[in-house]
């Protein structure tokens, strides 16, 4: 761990990123995080609803509990692509209907990726209900990353850390593509994460954590960092 000369009331704090380190320096921070020997933060499961008798696009890949809603009760089958996913829990649908007037199933923890699709088909109790029988949802098709981009906050592209850091919001996950380099980026009070994806970074003048309003952090998972250039 190195230290560079503090200079116009910055703290520039030049962190040396190993496995598994963590390093808290009140009142700001910085994480580093691998998935082997750290852990992996959990992800959490975005919900979705899918409806009988009608097809949703779903905006993005990623992990899901999906709840399929019907006019009438019955058992359930999901299938994802042309795998059956049927889950005890999510086999059927619940006995009495909800205050919208539908019988739900919820199947949880399912990952689904860009242009995928997932149905929830059901065998109604009742034999006289013949529509709306199938919920679909299809994943969208992921964009196009240019060439120069290293960087993404959602579907946002950018060619460098340093201006994803930038335009970064309070609570932004930043999702490397490729290897980068950085002169060097500042945090004023934001928490962000950059998820590396085994991907490079190299500094040459180390990360400047600016304090203000509250506690700046900043979580590095699955990055291989480089410091280069800090002075002691």
């Amino acid at each position: 761990m190195r230290f560079a000369k503090q200079s116009k009331g910055k703290k520039n704090i030049a962190v040396l990123l190993v496995v598994a380190m963590l390093l808290t320096i009140m009142p700001v921070a910085a994480f580093a995080v691998d998935g082997e020997s750290g852990g992996e933060p959990a992800t959490e499961a975005t919900a979705i609803t899918l409806n009988g008798g009608k097809t949703t696009t779903i905006e993005k890949a990623g992990l899901f509990n999906v709840t399929a809603q019907f006019t009438t009760a019955g058992m359930v089958q999901w299938v994802v692509g042309e795998q059956d996913v049927t889950t005890e829990e999510a086999k059927t649908t619940t006995t009495e209907a909800n205050e919208d007037g539908y019988y739900t199933a919820t199947l949880v923890g399912v990952t689904l990726a860009a242009e995928q699709t997932i149905t929830a088909t059901l065998t109604p109790t009742d034999k006289t209900v013949v529509d709306g029988l199938a919920a679909t949802g299809t994943v969208a098709k992921a964009p196009e990353i240019a060439e120069t981009t290293v960087a993404m906050i959602d579907d946002t592209q950018y060619d460098s850390l340093d201006e994803a850091i930038a335009a970064a919001t309070d609570g932004a996950t930043i999702v490397l593509v490729a290897d980068c380099e950085s002169a060097g980026f500042e945090l004023n009070g934001k928490e962000i994460i950059v998820e590396g994806n085994n991907h490079k970074i190299t500094f040459s003048e180390g990360i400047y954590l600016l304090e203000g309003t509250k506690p700046a952090k900043l979580t590095f998972n699955k990055c291989n960092i480089e410091m280069l250039g800090v002075n002691t």
